[in-house]
């Protein structure tokens, strides 16, 4: 993979809004070399996201493992991209010009936009605030560009849920413990479900509202606006961090 110089902004945006309304979305970086690679994609809907979590693999069978991420990566590429820059062509022309010019991109740079797509964490701030009536998720996620070769990272996105009852966590477990157990002549292969899927249904299920995102200028207001205009990924990220069985912080235990 292309080595960036930089993939994230100079600035942390803690106050700013994401525009997740806005028709085109950039990712970009900055090569070793000074070269400003961007990738410039359209909205990316429901749809796109539900390609994409469907197209992750995990399967296992006697002697090995294997997780295919990159097979969705491509796909997620080549179905929501609408230009790239920063690439030349011999001869002269534009790249966007040839009529496979998705393809001629090198496979690593597909990979690598789609992973700053997806570069999207729980918030490393410690700051801890107690709701009493939700569960509160913090975000940090890279978006849009600051600067040319820089991208936008912004910090403490909230996310606030209605705390999830046993009910939920029984559900939540039951669906993303399913497999598909596919029997070949000699050996077994499992297939495991992708959690993703279920993630953003329990999502739009429990989420009361958010800060830190918007739809032209405006706070998303409602679980109904939410559900409908929060990106599927920042859904997953929120989600996996409200249903995370681990619950504890790391730290240095002090021993007398």
């Amino acid at each position: 993979m292309e080595t960036a110089a930089a993939t994230a902004a100079s600035q942390n945006e803690q106050d700013a809004t994401i525009p997740l309304g806005d028709a085109r979305r950039v990712v970009c970086w900055r090569t070793g070399g000074g070269i400003i690679r961007r990738h410039i994609f359209q909205r990316l809907t429901a749809e796109h996201w539900n390609g994409y979590f469907s197209r992750m693999t995990f399967e296992t069978d006697a002697t090995s493992r294997t997780i295919d991420l990159n097979s969705a990566a491509l796909w997620l590429y080549a179905s929501a991209v609408a230009d790239a820059e920063g690439y030349r062509v011999a001869g002269g022309g534009e790249l966007c010009d040839l009529p496979n010019w998705r393809d001629r991109i090198p496979m690593a740079h597909r990979i690598q936009a789609v992973n700053l797509l997806t570069s999207v964490e729980q918030s490393a701030e410690e700051h801890l605030e107690i709701d009493p009536e939700a569960e509160i998720v913090r975000l940090d996620a890279l978006w849009g560009e600051a600067e040319p070769g820089n991208m936008r990272k912004f910090t403490g996105l909230v996310h606030r849920f209605t705390p999830p009852s046993g009910e939920h966590m029984m559900r939540f477990s039951r669906e993303t413990s399913r497999s598909l157990v596919v029997r070949g002549s000699t050996t077994g292969k499992t297939i495991h479900m992708i959690r993703q899927k279920v993630l953003v249904k329990f999502y739009d299920e429990l989420v009361i509202s958010v800060a830190g995102y918007g739809v032209s200028g405006l706070a998303l207001t409602g679980r109904e606006e939410i559900a409908r205009e929060m990106d599927g990924f920042h859904k997953v990220a929120a989600a996996s961090v409200l249903f995370s069985s681990a619950g504890e912080e790391e730290g240095e235990a002090e021993s007398e």
